[in-house]
């Protein structure tokens, strides 16, 4: 799981697109990886508005998705706190 988590951080570093673009291109697709990405995207931004929406996500998304997404809402976590 971390593995694959640190793959969609690159992917998402090396593109240099905004959470709001990947949002966007999530719900046109709604494919799996696009989800993974805008978790990861929302993870990174250590802001509580983006915490929030990650919970929100993963409270109506897919079982098969859990973990990892446990995993980007624990990395959001840290990155909040972080910043105090």
């Amino acid at each position: 799981m971390f593995k694959e988590y640190y793959e969609k951080l690159t992917q998402y570093k090396d593109a240099n697109i905004q959470p709001d673009e990947i949002e966007t291109k999530w719900k046109e697709d709604k494919s799996l990886e696009s989800l993974k990405l805008l978790l990861v995207a929302l993870a990174q931004q250590g802001e509580v508005h983006n915490y929030r929406k990650l919970e929100h996500i993963l409270n109506a998304e897919k079982v098969q998705l859990k973990a990892f997404g446990h995993l980007a809402l624990n990395f959001a976590r840290l990155n909040l706190e972080n910043q105090l």
